[in-house]
């Protein structure tokens, strides 16, 4: 989670679907936009952890193989890049930029080894499953050593959107079989976030990072978070939600109301 380096968690880099209010139809053009400008993902990994290093083409030789010639090139297999479409998901299924506030809009990101993404084009970009579940993981959480892990859902689907400001935001969509599971998936979330809560900032060390400071329920079993990081000095928001078997965790690399508020990101989440 939840680009660039957004946290998820943290979804995203490192993520609840919303339907209501999300047409469509007339969805705002894909802003293509370099992705060096970080954005934390929707889970409190210290680098990125919502998004894969890229694979590599090349083979590493054996030992009884060192002194073989280089493997050529051209066999190497491309880079695919992942579809915007998966279980069911697609960037309508997102929240609408307007739903975050004014001055949003979706953001098509470039390609960033340096970041683990593959760009397709436009905002959305399927992700594999068991890697989004491993990264929603709230490392680095003194309290929390070994957080519970959430269901592997049928497919998780990333967006991203950008503000005029520059601030960055990703969703992770998480599509379950059954709404039981999206349930469960909400609430061992959230009660991982809840074991690094309290708003506890003292004693924390350079390494020590992704701490909820605040944690709002809302009205459907969700929650805004507020993150900060000591070790960075930094803050950035999230909105945990679902609608059927369909999980949305939201997160802006912001906490300044200009940009975004909690009420904004609950909103979009219910």
């Amino acid at each position: 989670m939840i680009a660039g380096a957004v946290r998820v968690g943290g979804m995203v880099a490192g993520a609840v679907v919303v339907l209501v209010g999300c047409s469509t139809t007339q969805q705002p053009a894909d802003v293509t936009t370099d992705s060096s400008a970080a954005v934390r993902p929707l889970t409190t990994a210290p680098e990125l952890p919502s998004k894969p290093a890229l694979p590599t083409t090349a083979r590493t030789p054996t030992s009884s193989a060192a002194s073989s010639p280089a493997p050529d090139p051209s066999n190497s297999e491309p880079i695919r890049p992942p579809p915007s479409t998966t279980a069911g998901l697609a960037r309508g299924t997102a929240p609408a930029p307007a739903r975050l506030g004014t001055g949003w809009a979706f953001e098509a990101p470039r390609t960033s080894p340096e970041d683990g993404i593959i760009a397709n084009g436009g905002a959305a970009l399927a992700r594999d499953p068991a890697d989004v579940i491993a990264a929603l993981s709230l490392f680095g959480c003194p309290a929390l050593p070994a957080p519970k892990a959430l269901p592997r859902p049928l497919g998780a689907l990333e967006v991203h959107y950008r503000h005029r400001s520059g601030t960055p935001g990703v969703v992770l969509l998480l599509e379950y079989a059954k709404e039981s599971a999206a349930v469960r998936a909400v609430d061992t979330y959230l009660g991982n976030a809840r074991a690094c809560s309290g708003g506890r900032l003292s004693g924390l060390g350079p390494g020590d990072h992704g701490i909820v400071e605040r944690l709002a329920p809302t009205p459907a079993r969700g929650a805004v978070l507020e993150h900060r990081e000591s070790g960075e000095n930094s803050a950035w928001l999230e909105a945990v939600g679902r609608t059927g078997s369909t999980v949305t965790l939201l997160s802006i690399s912001s906490v300044e109301a200009s940009v975004v508020t909690m009420s904004a990101l609950a909103a979009a989440v219910a």
